[in-house]
């Protein structure tokens, strides 16, 4: 009987040995690479570097709710909310972004995404031109009411909501106001190209 049991070992050792190989070479493989495969994709952030979104283009906010320029506003060309919504597109030469004007305001939402937390960044908001300034944000999940997370930097923005919510919350809202911190440029107030929500 031992040696009937020996005999099988044998007969599986080949299947065994390649299982084994798999593993250990799988698991020398370095860690999870972002490739821009499948829906994830890299965007620019408008000031030399980039950013990874999983879930690539459904990431960003897709309806304006509510805009109100601030007072001096952008003109006419620099204010069109539109231009915030989907991916992140600006280009030199070419207006791609709203100007929020001093002390304005620009509610975006998400229709076939929402906010929620993940580990690290969970809200991208790519501000661009040459006046980088920064942003009240607040988030909500009705529209109505809404959870402060504060004041954020102009550029490429990475906001964790982590310390301002409880539980597995989910926003669907999100509300930037200038904080008049250049309202005597060409374009007064903050420039915003996108909102993306990373998970």
């Amino acid at each position: 009987m031992f040696a009937a049991r020996s005999n099988l070992w044998m007969f599986a050792m080949p299947s065994v040995a390649l299982f084994l190989c798999a593993v250990l070479l799988l698991a020398a493989l370095p860690g999870p690479v972002h490739a821009e495969s499948g829906s994830g994709r890299t965007y620019p952030d408008g000031h030399g570097g980039e950013v990874f979104f999983p879930l690539g283009e459904v990431s960003f906010a897709d309806d304006v709710s509510a805009f109100e320029a601030g007072d001096p506003d952008g003109g006419d060309a620099f204010s069109r909310p539109g231009q915030a919504l989907g991916i992140p597109d600006h280009a030199d030469g070419e207006t791609r972004f709203v100007t929020l004007g001093c002390a304005g305001e620009l509610v975006l939402s998400f229709s076939d995404n929402a906010l929620i937390d993940v580990a690290g960044a969970d809200l991208y908001v790519f501000e661009i031109g040459p006046d980088v300034e920064a942003t009240g944000l607040a988030i909500s999940n009705d529209g109505e009411t809404g959870t402060r997370v504060g004041m954020i930097s102009g550029g490429k923005a990475e906001v964790d909501i982590a310390r301002y919510i409880s539980g597995d919350e989910s926003f669907r809202f999100v509300r930037l106001v200038d904080l008049k911190q250049a309202c005597d440029s060409r374009t007064p107030g903050a420039d915003i190209d996108a909102v993306g929500a990373i998970g």
